[in-house]
Parts: structure tokens; C-alpha cells; sequence
């Protein structure tokens, strides 16, 4: 869903930048605090993204499936990842690194504006349902 619209030929300048990655059910892919700059594309199976609290606790703060991304925080600020995530069950990620991709990017910088684009249009969707998530939640 992220990369919809893209033409072949950017298509296949960012699979040059990805590895794919099989995560066994119940192993982490990231947690928080770790270092890294990939985006993760969910190819099939799905992740749990939780918020770890004290006491060990968790929040849930999404689940994401099969055409889903997540990682874009790290890897658009290259912070360190801001929560946990964990396979839900067998998943098979492909992993979109930063550092290769802005390689990628010099070369064919409309590769470069598309991603961004896309990622940006679509984190802009995610910040809306939080909104209304939120405002139930204040009106509960």
C-alpha cells in the first residue's frame, strides 16, 4: 500500500535497498531504545507495536498486517525506536534501509520524492485516527 502508484522502475530501485527478514512468532523485531534505520513492510503474518510502561507492563498501541509498515519514526529521524515490536505470529518482513536508500536516492532522486510522499500522506492517515481516537476517549 505504501509504495501503490510507483512505477516499475522505482519499484525496482527500492528493492535494491531492502532485505527481507522471517521473524518466528513471539521474537521481537525491534525494542525500544534499540538503534536502527530500516522501515519494515509486513509481507505476510502480522506484529504487535507495544508501548512498554514500568512495573513491566505494556500498552498495545497497534497490530500491524500483510501491506502495513511500520519503523518510519527511525527511519525518518534516525532516533532510536520508540517502542516494541513483536511477531504475532511467523512474519516475513522486508526491510527498507535508510542508509541504502538514501544511496538509492542520489541516483533517482523522484525515487527519493515518491517514498516520501507516500510515507508522509500516509502517516498524516495514522495521526487522524489517533485524533479521533483520542477525542473518544476525552468524550468517554
Amino acid at each position: 500500500e505504501l509504495f501503490r502508484g510507483l512505477n516499475a522502475q522505482m519499484l525496482a530501485a527500492l528493492s535494491a535497498c531492502m532485505s527481507e527478514l522471517r521473524v518466528p512468532q513471539g521474537a521481537k523485531v525491534f525494542k525500544k531504545g534499540d538503534a536502527g534505520d530500516e522501515l519494515f513492510l509486513v509481507r505476510c503474518g502480522s506484529v504487535c507495536i507495544m508501548l512498554p510502561l514500568e512495573r513491566g507492563k505494556h500498552h498495545h498501541i497497534a497490530t500491524v498486517g500483510r501491506g502495513d509498515f511500520f519503523g518510519e519514526l527511525s527511519f525518518l529521524d534516525r532516533g532510536v525506536r520508540s517502542a516494541d515490536v513483536e511477531a504475532k505470529m511467523p512474519t516475513e518482513l522486508y526491510a527498507l534501509s535508510r542508509a541504502r536508500f538514501d544511496a538509492q536516492a542520489q541516483l533517482q532522486a523522484e525515487v527519493g520524492v515518491q517514498v516520501f510522499a507516500h510515507l508522509a500522506l500516509a502517516i498524516a492517515h495514522r495521526l487522524r485516527q489517533t485524533d479521533h481516537e483520542l477525542q473518544a476517549l476525552e468524550e468517554r
